[in-house]
């Protein structure tokens, strides 16, 4: 698969036109923002600036969001009866915090009792 089929596959180019669409209507809001309140048009600069030095992070976000995606697709609905719920609830943080922990690299250890 070449690297735009991928790039297109993760809707990585949907969210580079949707974010400089959004930015140019920030940039839009800001120069008129700036010019009716009278501020200095260094504020201007720095809003766009800012919007440019985040566009790669967005880029990347959007590429690793639907790489990671499959993973969470095998969470499936559980019908659960009333008094079990405490239950299920507990057990879905555990599995969270056990991920949380996996990728941050630092161990886990949790003492569960019994459940009755």
């Amino acid at each position: 698969m070449s690297f735009f089929t991928e790039l297109k596959r993760r809707n990585v180019f949907r969210v580079a036109i949707l974010y400089l669409v959004a930015g140019w209507l920030i940039l839009q809001v800001a120069d008129v923002g700036v010019s009716l309140l009278g501020l200095p048009t260094a504020v201007g600069r720095f809003i766009f600036l800012l919007l440019a030095i985040v566009f790669p992070l967005v880029l990347i976000f959007s590429w690793a969001d639907r790489k990671y995606k499959p993973a969470f697709s095998e969470f499936r609905p559980v019908s659960v009866a009333p008094d079990q719920g405490y239950c299920v609830t507990l057990h879905v943080l555990i599995r969270r915090a056990a991920g949380r922990q996996f990728v941050s690299g630092r161990s886990l250890r949790v003492k569960l009792a019994p459940l009755p």
